[in-house]
């Protein structure tokens, strides 16, 4: 698990984000999005190639900060809510973006690969969220700074056989 934390002054704005799966697609739209905005961004991903990749595509941003891990293992997340922790006061903006689904139906997926669908985009979501690694990440009203109240969502997702894909 390696971690680089930027020495460098933060961004202009007070803003922090956390961006999963940022090492493509998605994930790194929106880590491109959240800089733009002027926004001190956490990327996370399981792949160091693809955040060394994310880190020149973003021109070595400042405001940039990166976390090899895995959201299915429970010590990742509380190591990762510790290095937040001691990084900025609180976050405004978690994009829980990691999740997986393999590239097959449902019916012709092993047990193995369905444990291993639920421990990223179940078991991840949930300790990424979990009371005492929140607690060390948002206040108690909520979003740090947005005063709104975490709440669940849930959004279906479109694969090949994706009824098996979605992220809470």
């Amino acid at each position: 698990m390696s971690i680089s934390l930027s020495s460098a002054p933060p961004a202009e704005s007070d803003r922090s984000g956390l961006a999963g799966k940022a090492g493509g697609g998605i994930g790194t739209a929106i880590t491109r999005r959240f800089l733009k905005k002027g926004t001190n961004v956490f990327a996370l991903d399981r792949d160091e190639e693809a955040l060394g990749r994310l880190i020149e595509a973003m021109n070595e941003s400042p405001a940039l900060s990166i976390r090899t891990m895995d959201v299915s293992s429970e010590q990742a997340c509380e190591e990762f809510a510790r290095a937040v922790g001691a990084k900025w006061d609180g976050v405004d903006i978690l994009i829980n973006n990691a999740g997986y689904f393999p590239i097959r139906n449902f019916e012709e997926m092993t047990y193995a690969e369905w444990r291993h669908v639920c421990a990223i985009n179940l078991d991840g979501v949930f300790l990424m969220l979990v009371p005492s690694h929140l607690n060390k990440i948002f206040d108690s009203t909520g979003l740090q700074g947005l005063g709104t109240p975490l709440r669940q969502v849930t959004v279906e997702g479109e694969s090949s056989g994706g009824n098996h894909y979605a992220a809470f």
